[in-house]
């Protein structure tokens, strides 16, 4: 299949289905055809064909999402061979700072989390495994960027634009460059309130051969991390497990 190929209808119906389903925390066959604009009929088989594959169970009349998504994503997450290296890491990281430690790969043109841990005085941000956030965003995202050619994030930044998270988010592309650029000499790169208002990240590369391969990042309140002498802190705790990190990819320990 080339990328002109058209992709089948009814697999991507299927999976409009499964997104209405999300929204609607569950749905019979009438309301989930009014919200997709299917005959009722329609919505029917889907669901039963949904049904029969075991992502789907039927209660009461009433169609839901089954746990089949959390197996099937738990065996992704744990197949990755960055979250076996990392997990341990990332927990004495979170120890050591008592900080949220997050780990974000690159799929899609979104910074996606893989793994967390939370110290005992993490934010509780309502973060999962999963979460895609945009990548000029935040600390961790724009670390993955460096890694990018710049034709390839302009193309990005055309396609999905520079969404105003909050109004600390950077939303001009030649500001983002020139932040990229700094980022890159640094080797790492923090913000504050960009994401999510009080929240501040500082982030550095799992990297090999110069290639960002991961984004591990420390998230904490955007007070503390604007604390230069903590900032410092976390950033040497930081760039000490990166180091590790990267070594173990590398070298497969």
């Amino acid at each position: 299949m080339t990328n002109d190929t058209p992709p089948m209808t009814s697999i991507t119906r299927a999976f409009e289905i499964v997104h209405a389903l999300w929204e609607l925390r569950g749905a019979g066959p009438s309301e989930l055809a009014r919200q997709l604009d299917l005959s009722k009929s329609t919505a029917h088989v889907y669901l039963r064909s949904l049904e029969a594959t075991g992502y789907v169970v039927n209660q009461d009349g009433v169609y839901h999402l089954s746990y089949e998504f959390l197996t099937m994503g738990s065996r992704l997450k744990f197949r990755s061979r960055l979250f076996q290296i990392s997990k341990d890491e990332m927990r004495l990281l979170a120890e050591e700072t008592g900080e949220m430690v997050a780990l974000f790969v690159e799929e899609r043109g979104y910074a996606v989390l893989l793994h967390q841990e939370l110290g005992d005085q993490a934010l509780e941000l309502g973060t999962y495994p999963g979460l895609k956030l945009p990548l000029h965003s935040h600390a961790g995202g724009k670390i993955l960027l460096t890694s990018m050619d710049s034709d390839k994030i302009a193309e990005l930044m055309e396609r999905q634009g520079l969404e105003q998270v909050t109004e600390n988010t950077i939303t001009d592309l030649k500001m983002l460059r020139s932040e990229l650029d700094e980022i890159a000499d640094a080797g790492y790169a923090f913000d504050w309130d960009e994401q999510v208002n009080g929240m501040g990240v500082i982030a550095a590369p799992i990297a090999v051969d110069g290639d960002a391969k991961a984004a591990l990042a420390v998230a904490c309140p955007t007070g503390r991390l604007q604390n230069e002498a903590y900032r410092d802190e976390v950033k040497q705790k930081l760039q000490g497990t990166v180091d590790t990190l990267s070594i173990k990819h590398q070298y497969g320990t």
